[in-house]
């Protein structure tokens, strides 16, 4: 449901400057095992609306949006604050919720207290379903908590590239953050990266690099805006207030990765030191 650009035939409360008054919705999301849990508190005021809805001619409603799985749901509601309990397999990735204030039945006479003088006192016939307020909207993404939606490597994806031996090449359009390596390279990645002592060390060697590049691209929605790579890094910058300027970006990744230097010196001195535990017991050819 989208009104961009749209001129209704009606006054709107929100809309431009239809009607005088305030509708406004403080939104909040959380997340279960299986479910999403929606809330949304509305503030409304304007005399002739707030009487329609004690009347129940009118009612608060919400409507959901998921491009990625085409889940598209309104949710009317007579309750302040209204909750909504969404199944967690109808959502993935970013989630649109918009508010209104809809008609539930028709109303014949319809007049709205402060409605913009190019209305003249004039009375509507509106029907069932007619929106009268626009709470505006947002969006969130939606991640289970027990996922790993939010860990770098969730977004990130090492493969074996055509060129036998050369840089790796990064390629952000896609969902994921696709990281190229040579035929030879990924051979030698792939493997030791079942490893997890040495894990630290492909963090700061191909993965650090990368999310600084991507760091710089979360500054500039218009390209990459879409992708799950892009959302889930925004969020993660910000939930943890993080600074977006150029000069910060550096540190940014190494907060995100947990500081991948100082994990791979330990990594190594553990390598170190596993060297030196030599079994003479244990055959030469193993």
């Amino acid at each position: 449901m989208k009104l961009t650009r749209y001129s209704f035939p009606h006054p709107v409360l929100n809309w431009n400057d239809d009607v005088e008054g305030v509708f406004e919705v403080l939104f909040k999301h959380t997340a279960t095992r299986d479910k999403y849990i929606l809330n949304a508190t509305f503030k409304l005021q304007n005399q002739s609306l707030e009487e329609l809805l004690a009347a129940k001619s009118v009612s608060f409603l919400v409507h959901v949006e998921c491009p990625q799985t085409f889940f598209r749901q309104s949710y009317p509601s007579f309750e302040n604050p209204q909750v909504i309990e969404v199944d967690s397999e109808l959502l993935r990735d970013k989630t649109t919720v918009t508010f209104y204030l809809c008609a539930v039945q028709d109303i014949s006479t319809y007049q709205v207290t402060g409605a913009h003088p190019d209305y003249s006192n004039t009375a509507f016939q509106i029907e069932k379903g007619t929106i009268v307020g626009y709470g505006g909207k947002t969006a969130f993404l939606a991640e289970k908590q027990y996922d790993s939606l939010s860990a770098v490597s969730s977004i990130m994806m090492i493969i074996e590239g055509k060129h036998n031996s050369s840089p790796m090449l990064v390629d952000f359009s896609g969902s994921k953050i696709i990281i190229e390596l040579s035929k030879k390279d990924f051979e030698e990645y792939n493997i030791r990266k079942s490893d997890r002592t040495i894990a630290p060390i492909f963090h700061s060697t191909i993965v650090l690099p990368v999310l600084i590049e991507a760091l710089r691209k979360v500054n500039d929605p218009s390209k990459y805006g879409d992708t799950k790579w892009f959302q889930v890094l925004q969020k993660k910058m910000t939930d943890n207030s993080y600074s977006s300027d150029e000069e910060d970006l550096f540190d940014v990744a190494q907060k995100i990765l947990e500081n991948p230097l100082t994990r791979t010196l330990e990594a190594i001195n553990n390598l170190e030191n596993n060297a030196g535990d030599f079994d003479e017991n244990t055959p030469k050819d193993i």
